[in-house]
């Protein structure tokens, strides 16, 4: 065989392979955040959580990844400008959602964290509760039962469910859920890593359709997730994975029959605008 045949081979078989891996480094598209109205950047931190959403300038982060995740977090916080993080969200207390949330409060001015009730023995989590008690200014709501509300302006609000049944210690099961509701009742779900069961609660209470889903659980597939994925309002999905092999196999299938439009950390920075009443969604 010729050199030449030999180096188009090679290559056909690299290009096969990235398409069936489906993921790859970030992309450098360039995304245009002036104007929005909100932007919400899922960051690309493997198979953990890391969410900034900006409401006109009402910064929310929710979840802080993994512990060496930190100075990407740092990088985009000082990229989008932001010195204060007007509300931080805690999920629920798993290495993966708490290993950055020490050195974000210990470097950064947080009006309000929110959390789980719950207790968790572990390093990041004795980190998180040193952090807190060293940053008195940070007004700390501890959800047991009840759920969190804020009116912002323009229409714009954040809720913030928690779990209504005691799940005990389980980590995932006892996941904060948030939704943010914009002027026209546009409705973004951000799921936490939360179980079947805690899900299905969520939903079975929650009559509300969405626009936008955060899935929960690192492309964990069950009967509530079918059900949130092919709910006829929902526009897009955002799974956190490191590679597409974190996923199950019948939550990337589901997701290839479907209209909506889903895509994988592994590829990238997911991003979320919303402009003019329009969104736009890219990666």
């Amino acid at each position: 065989m010729k050199k030449t045949n030999i180096t188009a081979l090679l290559l056909i078989t690299v290009i096969l392979m990235l398409f069936i891996s489906g993921c790859s480094e970030s992309n450098s598209t360039t995304i245009d955040f002036d104007n929005a109205t909100l932007a919400v950047r899922v960051l690309q931190s493997g198979k953990s959580d890391c969410i900034f959403v900006d409401i006109e300038g009402y910064t929310v982060l929710i979840d802080c990844a993994d512990e060496e995740d930190f100075p990407m977090i740092d990088q985009m916080l000082k990229e989008s400008e932001v010195s204060v993080i007007d509300l931080l969200i805690i999920t629920h207390f798993d290495n993966d959602h708490i290993g950055s949330a020490d050195n974000v409060l210990n470097n950064y001015s947080v009006g309000e964290l929110v959390m789980p009730s719950y207790v968790r023995h572990s390093k990041p989590m004795r980190n998180l509760l040193e952090a807190i008690e060293n940053n008195s200014s940070t007004k700390v709501s501890k959800l047991d039962g009840a759920d969190y509300e804020k009116e912002l302006e323009n229409g714009i609000k954040i809720e913030i469910n928690a779990p209504k049944k005691n799940y005990g210690i389980d980590d995932n099961a006892n996941s904060l859920i948030s939704v943010i509701t914009l002027p026209k009742n546009e409705k973004l779900l951000f799921a936490g890593d939360a179980t079947k069961e805690r899900l299905g609660e969520f939903l079975e209470r929650d009559t509300n359709s969405y626009v936008f889903a955060k899935m929960p659980h690192h492309g964990e597939y069950n009967t509530e997730v079918k059900r949130l994925m092919t709910h006829k309002d929902l526009l897009y999905a955002a799974v956190t994975v490191g590679t597409l092999d974190d996923a199950e196999t019948k939550l990337l299938t589901l997701a290839k029959t479907l209209p909506v439009k889903t895509l994988y950390t592994c590829d990238g920075e997911i991003v979320l605008l919303y402009k003019d009443g329009k969104f736009e969604f890219y990666q």
